[in-house]
């Protein structure tokens, strides 16, 4: 989860490298808040759209970036057919809203959103100060939240990484967690879903809300802690509700959102979901997770203790939800339940080195522990959650390249493939519904 600094410096020799300039002539419009009375190959681009007809689903695999294994793979692939949602008739989310509702999770939506402070590149900030109660960064600074406007109706709502902390030596001593508002490098060099004027980037005329990360708690936390090292606000989802206010005052009626996140962003798009379901009950919302799935080692009895303790993440936890109590991952399964439109897709490396560092799990133990916990999610909703599992260890990829276990620069994302599909085609057909957005898992060849 803590990938903050490899990833600024990696994508700084990427751009170098391959490039990353977004040369858009665009104006951008200030934005006003109106609120609603309801609430290492190198990088490659085509000219043109993926075409839909071009997708196969593949039965074998070969990585085309791995640092780790030069190991034959195969994939599976789980064909379905994805049904669109009705045009003529309301889903009815009136259960899950109201389950949300009853455990507290919209507690912070409607507060004020203030005027923009100012452009940082094409993105404009809005700049939240200080209280108790959240918005609030771990150590007490002031929390900000950052908006690059599009051309269509619809948004993507990303959630920054940045580690996670829950006891006085990973909070203070030797900190695990990012501290700060600041993005972990200027938003506009990001060579991955944030891209403009690409028409392979499903996202390329979405609005963008970009939430920084500092809570340590992965935007679940609602806590005050008090360590030996000094107080520590664990205010993740009062931060979480502060960017989803801003998405709501600038964007009331959206076609669709698209929650994302990567690292402690991706297991915060979780509690994402819930919260921005609040705010839009009526909207369709789709997850995409990078690198944050939702998993617990449920032996760390300590660690577990301590988050549950300095965190208090599980009273968001639905009590129609018992699985959740021990992986957060099945709040994915429960929600699917009660939403009939939502679809989650997910990206991993089997074994990624960050995140089985914080679980304290070897790599095959982690791998274990994915396969396991996620196949269990997926075969509840084959035709509404797909992963794209990765044979490697390296972390993260939406912002542009994964980061590997020496930090240098990993494979691209634009690159990146298993079999036949890239996964930007994976991902560009989660958003549109074609056809290469299956469930594919990469793992080494049997002897």
């Amino acid at each position: 989860m803590r990938f903050s600094n490899s990833l600024a410096l990696a994508l700084s020799v990427t751009c170098l490298l391959a490039g990353c300039s977004d040369d858009d002539s665009r104006a951008v419009p200030t934005l006003t808040p109106t609120r609603s009375a309801t609430l290492s190959p190198s990088r490659t681009a085509t000219d043109t759209p993926f075409p839909s007809s071009t997708a196969t689903r593949i039965a074998t695999a070969t990585p085309t970036a791995t640092r780790t294994s030069s190991a034959t793979a195969t994939a599976t692939a789980s064909p379905s057919s994805i049904p669109s949602p009705s045009l003529t008739t309301t889903p009815d989310r009136s259960r899950i809203v109201a389950d949300l509702a009853a455990v507290g999770l919209g507690r912070y939506l409607g507060r004020p959103v203030p005027q923009p402070s100012g452009f940082e590149g094409s993105w404009q900030r809005y700049d939240f100060a200080a209280s108790d109660d959240g918005p609030i960064c771990i150590h007490g600074d002031p929390f900000r939240v950052y908006v690059r406007p599009g051309t269509s109706n619809n948004v993507l709502f990303y959630l920054e990484g940045g580690g996670a902390c829950w006891n006085n030596d990973t909070c203070w001593v030797h900190s695990r967690a990012k501290l700060t508002a600041a993005p972990i490098g200027p938003l506009d060099i990001f060579p991955g879903i944030f891209l403009r004027n690409d028409p392979t980037n499903p996202f390329t005329d979405w609005n963008m809300v970009y939430v920084p990360y500092c809570d340590g708690s992965v935007f679940s936390g609602d806590n005050i802690a008090d360590y030996t090292g000094g107080r520590a606000w664990h205010r993740g989802v009062s931060n979480l509700s502060t960017g989803v206010d801003v998405t709501a005052s600038l964007y009331p009626h959206p076609d669709k959102i698209v929650v994302s996140g990567s690292s402690a962003g991706g297991y915060g798009t979780f509690s994402g979901y819930g919260v921005m379901r609040l705010a839009y009950p009526n909207t369709e919302i789709r997850v995409l997770n990078d690198s944050g799935p939702g998993l617990e080692n449920t032996a760390a009895l300590e660690m577990n203790g301590e988050l549950q303790t300095n965190w208090r993440l599980t009273q968001f936890f639905p009590p129609t939800c018992p699985l959740c109590f021990g992986q957060p991952i099945f709040i994915t399964d429960w929600a699917m339940d009660r939403d009939p439109t939502l679809r989650g897709a997910m990206f991993s490396t089997l074994r990624d080195y960050v995140i089985r560092d914080f679980l304290s799990l070897t790599a095959e133990q982690y791998e274990a522990l994915l396969l396991n916990i996620s196949g269990r999610v997926q075969s509840q909703h084959t035709d509404r959650l797909k992963r794209f599992f990765v044979n490697n260890d390296f972390h993260t990829i939406l912002l542009g390249l994964g980061i590997t276990p020496d930090g240098h620069p990993g494979p691209l994302y634009r690159n990146l493939r298993i079999g036949d599909t890239l996964l930007s085609k994976w991902v560009y057909d989660f958003v549109n519904d074609g056809p290469a957005w299956q469930d594919l898992v990469q793992t080494p060849a049997q002897p």
